[in-house]
């Protein structure tokens, strides 16, 4: 009797895991889908105070993320695998990663704007807007012409095409660790939990990353590739994580070790980005100077992020 309750709540388990990719495949897709069809058909601009609440928002929910849920996880995966280390290393992989995304977004950055400039000077406006489009930012550079010099407007364009990849990128390393996480557990009422809880955090964590992906003014082929690629981490790390229980690799060192370090270098990935990139640029805005409410609004927004996802570390 005890062997048949056993396999019963072991077949309960894997059911209750199979039926999570789906769930929240459909719930991450729609997170991230719905401030691109916002703009899209209601045709709002990243400035309109929708998105800057949106944003606010999504910036604490990111923020909370990489404080509450990943940081403490990689620290306790790296304890497991590495039980007699006594080295901060997820301060220091999380540092590297920081120094990391700064180099990038600063290297690319400026190559970005002096090749955009050297192709305007070299065969005009015309040439120059093919380059856009072929990177996929078709509405998001201003080119001025003047003195026989094109003028790149990097701050709303190739910042928000950066920014909205690498946290695409610190997000989908963060996903599939989780998504491990869940399809490795056997037990049934702790899978539902996870479920629950992880379907959750994957709509909000995808509201934010449509609102950055939104402000970048992809093209509707990348804006489809990337929601794609997020909808779809963490059921693939679900599946990854149920292929490693079934052959008892998932508690193993080298797999507890690699889940460490991804998550040190996804969390310090997603500080940065809220801090930096989000929250930075959003409370600088010229107009907060004038409206203080707005301020607050703002201020409410990124409290009211932080705090439920931080909410949702209760179960996940």
């Amino acid at each position: 009797t005890m062997a048949a309750t056993t396999e019963d709540e072991d077949d309960l388990s894997f059911t209750l895991r199979v039926a999570s990719m789906f769930t929240i495949l459909v719930f991450g897709c729609a997170g991230v889908s719905s401030p691109l069809l916002l703009a899209r058909l209601a045709k709002m601009s990243s400035t309109h105070i929708v998105f800057v609440v949106g944003k606010a928002i999504g910036a604490g929910v990111v923020m909370a993320t990489g404080f509450v849920h990943v940081l403490p996880a990689a620290g306790e995966v790296l304890q497991q695998a590495l039980p007699d280390m006594e080295y901060p290393l997820v301060g220091a992989l999380s540092l590297g990663a920081v120094v990391l995304v700064l180099s990038v977004e600063q290297t690319v950055g400026h190559l970005f704007a002096a090749l955009q400039e050297h192709n305007a000077t070299k065969m005009g406006h015309d040439s120059s807007r093919l380059l856009i489009n072929t990177l996929g930012a078709t509405d998001s550079m201003t080119i001025k012409r003047g003195h026989q010099s094109h003028h790149f407007n990097r701050s709303d364009s190739a910042r928000s095409f950066i920014v909205a990849h690498v946290l695409e990128l610190g997000i989908a390393m963060h996903s599939v660790i989780i998504g491990m996480a869940l399809g490795a557990s056997t037990d049934a009422d702790e899978v539902q939990a996870l479920m629950i809880a992880l379907t959750f955090h994957q709509f909000f964590e995808g509201m934010a990353l449509g609102v950055s992906v939104s402000e970048a003014k992809l093209s509707w082929l990348r804006q489809l590739v990337m929601v794609v690629i997020f909808s779809s981490t963490t059921p693939i790390g679900i599946g990854i994580g149920l292929g490693l229980s079934c052959i008892g690799e998932a508690d193993s060192r080298q797999s507890l070790l690699t889940q460490g370090i991804l998550d040190s270098i996804s969390g310090g990935i997603l500080i940065y980005m809220a801090l930096v990139d989000m929250v930075s640029e959003d409370f600088n805005r010229p107009i907060l100077a004038k409206n203080r409410w707005l301020r607050y609004i703002l201020l409410l927004s990124l409290g009211i992020g932080g705090a439920g996802m931080a909410l949702l570390a209760v179960w996940a």
